[in-house]
């Protein structure tokens, strides 16, 4: 019986053991990235009138608009009594409570 060349040793087999191991580890360690925050300047916020705070939303332009409404009352926003959270709306792009956009769904009250 004749043993080829690329025949792996038991020291390479383990060297490659132990590389692998440690890559597994380096990825399960690595932290997952937070959403970024939703950028009011950028075309789709703007387009949606998103505010940073609801206390700044033109009332011209938005006549339905009431400082009453803001992220942290919104169906879309997930943040509990954070002053961040992500909006679902946005793709969990990360919103301020005080938020607004005219997408404003208030949420549900337990009845």
């Amino acid at each position: 019986m004749e043993f080829s060349q690329s025949r792996i040793t038991k020291r390479v087999f383990m060297l490659q053991v132990a590389t692998g191991v440690g890559v597994l580890a380096a990825v399960q360690s690595t932290p997952v990235l937070a959403a970024d925050k939703l950028v009011p300047t950028d075309p789709y916020p703007k387009s949606m009138g998103f505010k940073l705070d609801t206390n700044e939303v033109d009332q011209a332009k938005y006549p339905r608009h009431t400082t009453e409404q803001a992220c942290r009352f919104c169906q879309l926003w997930d943040g509990g009594t954070a002053d961040f959270g992500s909006c679902s709306f946005f793709d969990g792009a990360i919103t301020p409570k005080t938020g607004w956009c005219k997408n404003f769904k208030a949420k549900k009250t337990a009845a």
